[in-house]
């Protein structure tokens, strides 16, 4: 028997027709389904009905798909940690509001885990939005390629609560005035780091001790890990944890071990002010970015184990020719390997090879060139 989404998944009619995908999440809020969230993520009820009968999920996420004109402004408490005062987002979002000279209509309101807010709203037609992480202070904006947890859902830190619920309060269109701000703002923060992207050191402030200098030099070689590591032109998930995922897998296949990946995430969370939680980090994002690219990096160091070896062979081969060439009798891998200096067993791999392949000849007495 199928069960109805709407019981489990709060908002599930009006967000599924603005193009919204579901998905069920662990209590550190990580995804518990496998592969891309914008394909996995879906408003079917068979396989919902799955996740809540069979895998008992009742914790749910909304994705918002390419296209959706679902916007979703999330303010931040200033209270969120606890050994600092963050940005107040509601008071901020009040100021502006106040100095363009207009206000938001009444809209779903939900209070997350850690005390800020969400406000759903619709982007007007005609207008793009991009998702951006604290596009002014204690205020982000979570549009298309973003992902919101949803009312009703209950996380390591407490549980999401509908103040104003989708039953009362259908979700209207964001003021036109509202959606020019932000765009504004948003045309603003890349125009500024764009003009800072390429004069910036970045090796100023990260930590070396656990990194080599080279090491963060061939990380920042790579163009898709520096656009990570400076937080833009991210189209997908903009969350910390999927920046930390990403920058991770990026960290596995230069080569970094877990260590190491751990000490560039943590580098990268100082640079953004970012306190969250190191356990989560060593249980959760760094094995899932480890068993998603393990096949490739494990290939990738065979064959270069594979491409070492053959440059070893194949100069102790030349070695050895060049020796046998000047040889009158035939010469032993014993007699060989004293004149090279070489391993008796690596010379006697190599002249068995080199037999085979018909560049040496073996005779009773060792052997000589053919």
């Amino acid at each position: 028997m199928l069960v109805d989404p709407a019981a489990y998944i709060c908002g599930y009619g009006q967000l599924s027709a603005l193009g919204v995908g579901f998905y069920p999440v662990h209590s550190d809020k990580s995804p518990a389904v496998q592969g891309r969230l914008d394909r996995a993520a879906t408003i079917d009820p068979i396989k919902i009905s799955f996740w809540v009968e069979s895998c008992h999920h009742r914790s749910f996420a909304a994705r918002l798909l390419r296209g959706s004109r679902l916007l979703v402004v999330d303010t931040e408490n200033p209270f969120k940690h606890a050994d600092r005062i963050g940005p107040d987002g509601e008071l901020f979002l009040g100021s502006l509001l106040e100095d363009c000279q207009t206000t938001l209509p009444p809209c779903p309101f939900v209070q997350t885990a850690s005390g800020g807010f969400h406000r759903y709203l619709v982007v007007p037609r005609g207008h793009r939005i991009r998702p951006t992480v604290t596009i002014w202070p204690g205020i982000d904006v979570l549009a298309a390629g973003s992902s919101v947890i949803l009312p009703g859902s209950r996380t390591e830190a407490g549980e999401y609560r509908a103040v104003r619920t989708f039953d009362e309060c259908p979700i209207p269109e964001a003021p036109r005035a509202f959606v020019s701000l932000i765009r504004k703002a948003q045309k603003a923060t890349l125009s500024h780091s764009r003009r800072h992207s390429v004069c910036s050191d970045p090796f100023a402030e990260v930590e070396t001790s656990d990194v080599s200098r080279r090491q963060w030099w061939l990380l920042f070689r790579n163009r898709v890990f520096r656009s990570f590591w400076r937080r833009q032109g991210k189209a997908g998930d903009a969350t910390d944890s999927a920046y930390e995922y990403h920058l991770a897998k990026a960290c596995f296949c230069c080569g970094l071990n877990h260590r190491q990946a751990e000490s560039v995430v943590v580098n990268w969370r100082r640079k953004h002010a970012l306190d969250r939680d190191l356990r989560q980090l060593r249980r959760g994002i760094l094995p899932r970015a480890w068993s998603e690219v393990e096949p490739w990096v494990e290939r990738w160091n065979a064959e270069l184990a594979a491409a070492d070896e053959l440059r070893r062979a194949t100069k102790t081969s030349n070695q050895i020719l060049a020796h046998m060439s000047m040889a009158e009798s035939p010469h032993t891998p014993a007699l060989v390997a004293t004149a090279l200096g070489l391993s008796r067993e690596c010379i006697k791999k190599s002249m068995q090879r080199l037999a085979k392949d018909g560049k040496l000849l073996r005779t009773p007495a060792g052997y000589r060139l053919p």
